[in-house]
């Protein structure tokens, strides 16, 4: 009988993501954290749902960075032209 393994890695201190499943643990990931699981469908069923949900995240923060990426560069144009402005007045 078989314990299946899932690999996983750190993204950053608070979040981690899956890399794959095998079903013995080979020895490239024995320095990784992984979890055993009693069969394959429970890990295949634990795998496909956080890497779903971990993309969904992930694209929802690219989208966000981009989104203040884009205020930031107009608040940057704002001063610039606030700073021209003042210096025409004066």
């Amino acid at each position: 009988m078989f314990l299946w393994n899932l690999v996983f890695t750190y993204l950053c201190l608070l979040t981690q993501m899956y890399d794959e499943f095998c079903p013995i643990l080979l020895n490239q990931f024995k320095s990784r954290d992984y979890t055993k699981f009693e069969t394959f469908d429970a890990a295949l069923d634990e795998f496909y749902s956080k890497i779903e949900s971990q993309r969904s995240e992930q694209q929802q923060k690219a989208k966000e960075n981009t989104a203040a990426q884009k205020l930031n560069k107009i608040r940057q144009d704002q001063v610039g032209t606030l700073a021209q402005t003042d210096n025409t007045l004066l």
